[in-house]
C-alpha cells in the first residue's frame, strides 16, 4: 500500500488550474485509512471469532476428557516458554511494521536471522531450566515436558517474515486462513490424544501439532508476498531494531511477570488443581479481551504508526474515533460476563469447574480496565514512546508480584483473585500523564467507556434473570446431542 494515488498530476491541465488539486489530496489518505481500518477490523475480529470460538467449544470438551491438574500443570510449562520468548522480546515484529524500511530485503533478512539465532538460544535454555523449575515449582513432571514443549519456540525463530509484512499492510486476510487452519488441526490432535490416552500429554501434542503448521504456512506466505527469507546481517538493520526495541525487551519482561506470575504463584500457593480451575476463569474472562488485543495490535498499530509518519495531529484526531465503537462492544460484553461468570461456567463446565464461576465475575474487572489500557499504550508506542509500555506494565509486575502474596495471606484464594483483578489499575498511573501532556487524553471519554460497562452489567443481570437455570440448559443439550 503506497500513497501513489495521490502523486498523478493533470498531464494536460492548463497551468491555471493545478491549485484546484491541493485541496482534495488530502482527503484520499484520510478515507484510504478509514478503508484499511474497516477490512482490517473486520479480518482480525472474523479470525477470532473462528480461532477463539474454535478454542472456547473445544475446551468445554477437552475438559471434560482431562484432570484441572492437567491445566495446572500446563500452566507452569506454557508460562515457563512465553518467559523465556518475552524475556527475549527485541520487537522485531514491531519494528519491521513501523519502519520507514521495512520492505527493504536486507532489513527483513536481518530481522529473520536475528529471529532464528533467538529461537535455538531460547530452546537451549529452556532444556537447561527444565529440572531446577520443575523443583521450584513442585511440579515434577515439568523437567522432562518442558524441553519438548519448547521445541515449537525453534520452530517460532524459523517463521518467515512474511506474515510481519502482510500486518504492515493491513491485509490480514491470508493471516485469519492460516491461524484458523492450524487451530482446526492442533484441536484436532489435542482432542483425539486426550480421548485415547488422557494426559497433559495431549495439551503438548496439540501445542507442537500448531507451530509445526505456522511454520509451514508463513512460507505458503512468504510466496505471496514475493520474498523468500535468508541469512544475513546488516549492523545498521540490528541497531535500529535494537535502539526501538530495547524498551520493548523490557515491557515484555515485566508483561510477563503482569499476566503470568499469577498463574504460576497460584501453582505454588494453591497447587495445581485450583490452577486448573483458575485458568479456566482466565480463559473465559479474556475472551473479550484477546478480541481487542487482535484488533488493537494488528489494526490500530499499523494504522496509527502509518498516521504518525503523517504528523502527530491526524493522530489526535483519530484515536477516540477508532476507540468508540471497541469500548462499546468490548466494556458492555465485559460487564455483562461480569454478571453472567457463575451462570456461564455451570452451564459450560461440570462441578469440578464450580469455583471457576466467582473468579470470573472478579476477573472481569481487570479485562475491563485492560480494555481501556491497551490502546492508549499502542497509541504511545506508534508515537515512538515504547518505554511507556515498559512503564506500565512494570508498574502492575510490581502489583502482581507484591499483592498476590498478600492477597493469599490475607484471604487464600479470594484475596489472590481480587488482587489480581486489580491489576489493572497501576498501568493508567503510567500511561494517562503522558498521554495529557501530548494532549490525546480525554477524560469525559474514559468515562463514558465506564458507562457501557455499566449498561452490558444491567444487561448481564436481565439475562440471569430471564434464562433458565444454566444445568437445564446443559442437560438439554447434552440429550440433544446424544
Amino acid at each position: 500500500m503506497t500513497d501513489a494515488v495521490d502523486s498523478e498530476p493533470p498531464t494536460e491541465a492548463p497551468p491555471t488550474e493545478a491549485p484546484a488539486d491541493p485541496p482534495e489530496q488530502p482527503e484520499k489518505p484520510k478515507e484510504n485509512l478509514r478503508k484499511l481500518a474497516l477490512r482490517g477490523s473486520f479480518w482480525q475480529l472474523l479470525g477470532y471469532v473462528l480461532t477463539y470460538g474454535l478454542r472456547f467449544v473445544s475446551s468445554t470438551v477437552i475438559r471434560s476428557l482431562l484432570f484441572p491438574a492437567a491445566f495446572g500443570i500446563m500452566e507452569v510449562v506454557t508460562g515457563l516458554t512465553l518467559g523465556l520468548i518475552m524475556l527475549s522480546d527485541v520487537g522485531i515484529q514491531q519494528a519491521i511494521v513501523r519502519s520507514e524500511r521495512g520492505d527493504e530485503p536486507v532489513f527483513l533478512n536481518t530481522a529473520w536471522t536475528m529471529h532464528v539465532v533467538r529461537g535455538v538460544g531460547l530452546w537451549l535454555i529452556a532444556v537447561v531450566i527444565a529440572y531446577p523449575a520443575s523443583l521450584i515449582t513442585h511440579t515434577p513432571q515439568v523437567a522432562y515436558l518442558l524441553p519438548i514443549a519448547s521445541l515449537s519456540v525453534v520452530t517460532m525463530g524459523f517463521h518467515s517474515t512474511a506474515e510481519f509484512t502482510l500486518r504492515r499492510r493491513v491485509q490480514l486476510g491470508r493471516l485469519v486462513a492460516m491461524e484458523t487452519s492450524c487451530m482446526v488441526v492442533s484441536l484436532a490432535v489435542t482432542i483425539t490424544w486426550a480421548s485415547i490416552q488422557p494426559s497433559v500429554w495431549a495439551l503438548v501434542a496439540g501445542g507442537l501439532t500448531n507451530a509445526a503448521m505456522y511454520l509451514g504456512w508463513s512460507y505458503v506466505l512468504a510466496k505471496h508476498v514475493g520474498y523468500f527469507n535468508k541469512f544475513a546481517w546488516d549492523p545498521s538493520v540490528r541497531k535500529e531494531i535494537w535502539d526501538f526495541g530495547k524498551w520493548i525487551t523490557g515491557s515484555s519482561a515485566v508483561f510477563f511477570a503482569s499476566t503470568w506470575g499469577d498463574r504460576l504463584l497460584i501453582v505454588g500457593f494453591l497447587g495445581t488443581q485450583i490452577a486448573g480451575v483458575y485458568a479456566t476463569a482466565v480463559l473465559i474472562s479474556e475472551a473479550v479481551g484477546s478480541a481487542l488485543d487482535r484488533v488493537v495490535h494488528g489494526v490500530f498499530y499499523p494504522l496509527f504508526a502509518r498516521i504518525q509518519r503523517d504528523g502527530h495531529d491526524k493522530l489526535r484526531k483519530v484515536y477516540y474515533g477508532t476507540r468508540l465503537r471497541f469500548d462499546v462492544l468490548t466494556m458492555a460484553s465485559t460487564g455483562g460476563l461480569s454478571v453472567m461468570g457463575p451462570w456461564v461456567i455451570e452451564l459450560l463446565f461440570d462441578d469440578r469447574y464450580e469455583a471457576a464461576g466467582w473468579m470470573l465475575r472478579v476477573l472481569c474487572l481487570r479485562s475491563a480496565t485492560l480494555a481501556i489500557v491497551s490502546p492508549a499504550e499502542t497509541c504511545l508506542t506508534a508515537l515512538g514512546h515504547s518505554k511507556f509500555g515498559f512503564y506500565q506494565n512494570l508498574l502492575r509486575a510490581i502489583w502482581i508480584l507484591a499483592g498476590v502474596p498478600i492477597g493469599y495471606w490475607i484471604g487464600g484464594a479470594e484475596g489472590v483473585v481480587w488482587a489480581t483483578a486489580l491489576s489493572g489499575i497501576p498501568p493508567i498511573l503510567a500511561l494517562w500523564p503522558k498521554l495529557w501532556e501530548l494532549k490525546l487524553l480525554r477524560l469525559d471519554r474514559e468515562a463514558l467507556a465506564w458507562v457501557f460497562f455499566g449498561v452490558g452489567a444491567g444487561l448481564g443481570w436481565l439475562a440471569v434473570w430471564l434464562l433458565p437455570e444454566a444445568t437445564e440448559i446443559r442437560h438439554w443439550l447434552r440429550d440433544l446431542v446424544s
